[in-house]
């Protein structure tokens, strides 16, 4: 997972964008990060791709193939790969049970 993340930084940075481009990609990783951002900070609820597209200003199906552009995955995916990371972290760190970490990481 921290592989992944790594790489996906890397394209972010360095990605596929032409030079003339710098503006408009720097403006569209800022979008990206705006939507990780929030589901970082509600993995753990109901996200819907409607909101996800709210934030970036986009159309549902705009929005899912923007973000595969920059994360490699779906949206969806992302949520999923977000929510089994954050459980792992509980199962290596805490004392709860796997129904207890099933509840806070949705």
């Amino acid at each position: 997972m921290l592989l992944l993340n790594l790489l996906v930084l890397l394209l972010r940075h360095y990605g596929y964008v032409k030079k003339s481009d710098d503006s408009k990609h720097l403006h569209e990783i800022k979008i990206i990060n705006q939507v990780t951002d929030y589901i970082e900070q509600h993995y753990n609820v109901e996200i819907k791709l409607r909101e996800l597209a709210d934030i970036a200003h986009m159309t549902p199906t705009y929005f899912s193939t923007f973000f595969k552009k920059y994360n490699g995955i779906s949206p969806v995916d992302y949520i999923i790969r977000r929510r089994i990371s954050r459980s792992m972290d509980y199962l290596l760190a805490t004392d709860k049970t796997i129904l207890e970490i099933s509840g806070l990481c949705g």
